[in-house]
This record gives structure tokens, sequence and C-alpha cells, in this order.
């Protein structure tokens, strides 16, 4: 229970439209029910996840936002501490900890969940604890999704029925700071009118 009020919005996620024959197969065995390691794609996202809103579509999508885990001199496989919300083909943005200057913006070919690593084309240098965050406007978090959503449109509907799935958002109030997906201090610092314990 909470003593602060909750307060919540709509939104809206992007979902996917696997392809299907005429006699409604699945004919793409890419996807899967669940988020998969290194996909591009959301699958079902548990409560919890924390999210960004993409300014070019005004849809949510989990807020990738990270730090580096260690330093590294030429690489294109790099470890962050939190890789649950980046997804193949991501643009990501890496910055200087100690000066905040930008490092380098690359699109991820590669995201390890279980290990941790997002894979980019082109070596960059990185230090121990440069941020890591998505651009377009989905590396600031906006709210914490309050219950599960599934952007699976085979799992929806038809063919062509959906394009987004609307889901809830709390950014004010109370939250189970465990149960954050992707959770760290940079992501709690944009909600400065949430409380995590």
């Amino acid at each position: 229970m909470s003593d602060l009020p909750v307060y919540q919005f709509s939104a809206s996620v992007t979902a996917v439209n696997p392809r299907r024959n005429a006699h409604g197969t699945d004919t793409d065995v890419g996807y899967t029910v669940a988020s998969g390691n290194g996909t591009s794609y959301f699958g079902r996202l548990p409560a919890g996840t924390p999210l960004g809103v993409v300014a070019a579509t005004g849809l949510a999508r989990p807020c990738g936002k990270s730090t580096v885990n260690g330093a590294l001199i030429g690489a294109t496989t790099i470890v962050v501490d939190e890789a649950e919300n980046f997804f193949i083909g991501d643009e990501v943005s890496f910055y200087d900890a100690a000066t905040g200057a930008l490092i380098a913006t690359k699109t991820l070919t590669g995201v390890d969940k279980t290990a941790k690593t997002v894979t980019f084309t082109g070596a960059i240098t990185v230090g121990d604890g440069d941020p890591v965050y998505l651009t377009g406007g989905a590396g600031v978090c906006v709210g914490v999704l309050l219950s599960e959503v599934n952007t699976f449109n085979k799992d929806l509907g038809p063919v062509g029925g959906y394009t987004n799935v609307a889901c809830t958002v709390g950014w004010h109030g109370s939250f189970w700071g465990a149960k954050l997906v992707g959770g760290n201090a940079l992501i709690k610092a944009d909600l400065p009118a949430a409380r995590f314990f």
C-alpha cells in the first residue's frame, strides 16, 4: 500500500505481425511467445517494464538505458549492466561518464540478454560506468508497465488486425524496485515522482 497517490496514463506499444499463409498458419518460425535472447521484437512484456516513447511514432517501447560494465578498447561487443530492454536494430548512444561527451552512436546487430552484451559494427573505446541510451526519445523512462502486455498479433487476432497494443503505465506512486525489469539508477532518476522500495 502506498501513501502516495498513484497516477497512470494509457499508451500503445508497437506489435509485430508474423507472416502467415492463406490458412492462417504461422510461417515465421523466428517468432516465439516469449521475448527471446537477442531478438528484434518485444514479445510478452512483463509488468515492471520501464517504458520510453519513440518521438517519431509516439508509441511506447521498453526503455533501453544502462551502463557499461568494464572498460574496453577497440570493442564491438560490450558488456552492460542491464540488457533486458535492448533489441537488435536499436540505435544507441554511448557517453563518457566523466565528461558527458558523446563517444559514438551505433545500431545493435546482436543482443545477448543472458551474457548482458550488445554487439555492433565499428570498434569503439568505452570506460566502466559509461552510460548507454536508446536514441529517438525511448532512452528516457516515462513510466512503468503496470500489467503484462503481449505484442504478438498472431496471439491477439487475425493478420492485420492490430498495429499496436494498449497498455497502462504508472509514473507516480510506489513501486517494487526488484520488479523493475532492467531497472537501474538511471531509469529511476527519470521518474522523480515515483518511489522504489
